[in-house]
């Protein structure tokens, strides 16, 4: 008895129909994890937001304590850009809330970088002292769209502002390319009448830390290609701690901002 067997031609259709099918699928898979990858790389562009840009701080020294309104939590930094014997250590410079707690407080300690010692709180000192609060980057209302980069992949745009002198890592941050335009930016230095010092506008990006943790690391990746760094605008752009420039006082010598890789790093500047 002869097997049955299907002409040559319907058998090469057969075939061709699973070989097609199969591709299909693939395709299908191929384009599936690439829509993927796309839909979960942020794309974030610094935006006005009055609540955490340009707040403007009092403090107040008893004698014992520093007293401060609005409330800061832990990690919170102020900048104090004017020399005017706070008491509070170097003028012109960045001070890191500490001893506080994620609940804001009225009553804080004040370290010039994450994890050093803290400021005694001088009955000497200026008041009221008004500085400036510096704003986070996880803080949603600061980016378009309440979209704040972080992962592999994701742009982040930082176009400065009138009231930035720095921004505050107060967590672990990965990018894929980070763009900022320095153009417009507060002066870091002014005289002692108030005035702006010329050639000291530009934005530091700065590391922070969560009750004297580990501190914050920038770090930049991409799932294919060289991550990439933009700086355009004319002013000056920093990745920098806070920490004393010596021994004298209580800054922590490792409280630097940590940036990380291991694709390279492309700088147009």
């Amino acid at each position: 008895m002869k097997s049955a067997q299907l002409p040559l031609r319907r058998r090469l259709c057969r075939g061709s129909k699973k070989s097609w099918s199969a591709s299909v699928a693939a395709l299908a898979a191929a384009m599936l994890a690439l829509n993927s990858s796309e839909s979960f790389a942020a794309n974030g562009s610094w935006q006005s937001n009055p609540s955490d840009q340009g707040v403007s701080v009092t403090i107040n020294s008893d004698g014992s304590s520093w007293a401060v309104s609005p409330s800061l939590v832990e990690g919170d930094a102020v900048f104090l850009g004017v020399a005017s014997g706070v008491g509070l250590g170097t003028n012109f410079s960045y001070y890191y809330a500490v001893g506080v707690g994620a609940t804001p407080g009225a009553t804080v300690r004040f370290s010039q970088s994450p994890g050093a010692g803290t400021f005694n709180a001088s009955g000497a000192a200026t008041n009221p002292l008004t500085v400036t609060k510096l704003p986070k980057w996880s803080v949603a209302g600061n980016w378009s769209g309440g979209v704040v980069p972080n992962g592999i992949d994701d742009a982040a745009t930082i176009v400065t502002q009138s009231n930035m002198t720095a921004v505050v890592l107060d967590s672990d941050v990965t990018l894929g390319s980070l763009a900022v335009d320095t153009t417009t930016c507060a002066p870091h230095f002014t005289d002692s009448l108030g005035a702006p010092i010329a050639g000291t506008s530009g934005l530091s990006i700065l590391a922070s830390s969560r009750n004297s943790g580990l501190l914050s690391t920038l770090t930049f990746k991409r799932s294919t290609g060289t991550p990439s760094l933009t700086v355009s605008g004319g002013n000056s752009f920093l990745f920098s701690d806070s920490r004393l420039n010596s021994n004298s006082g209580p800054g922590n010598a490792s409280a630097k901002l940590v940036v990380m890789g291991k694709q390279g790093l492309t700088f147009d500047n």
